[in-house]
């Protein structure tokens, strides 16, 4: 930042340091899944499983705070900025639980559930689609 830039801060500048905690969670809605998606061919289950998808994705306020907020001299507070800020780190946790591939992790663990179900019901070949 060069000292132009920090004297107009000074005076007009506004900053928020956010302090963001949240949580995704995922997973398989099982109630999408109909008789029609289960077939047994040849003493194999093929199930046609809905894809992962994103349940929830938060904040946790209770952990989330302001940790800093610089306003400039002739600045009137924007009431608005910290609400702007919670939307963007909302946004910016479901992105990384997307980049760290939730909805795969999703996915697998909804198929395994599913096998040790279908196994204990005597379908030991299952397919998933």
């Amino acid at each position: 930042m060069n000292t132009n830039t920090a004297l107009l801060d000074f005076f007009v500048g506004q900053k928020l340091l956010f302090v963001a905690h949240g949580y995704v969670i995922a997973g398989v809605d099982l109630e999408k899944l109909l008789p029609e998606n289960m077939i047994v061919k040849d003493g194999v289950l093929f199930v046609d499983l809905p894809d992962a998808e994103i349940f929830v994705a938060t904040l946790d306020n209770d952990k989330s705070y302001v940790y800093d907020r610089q306003t400039g001299v002739f600045t009137d507070i924007n009431q608005d900025l910290e609400t702007e800020v919670r939307k963007v780190a909302e946004q910016a946790i479901l992105n990384t639980a997307l980049d760290d591939d939730i909805l795969v992790q999703a996915q697998t663990n909804a198929e395994n559930y599913l096998l040790r179900m279908f196994i204990q019901a005597g379908f030991y070949n299952v397919v998933f689609e």
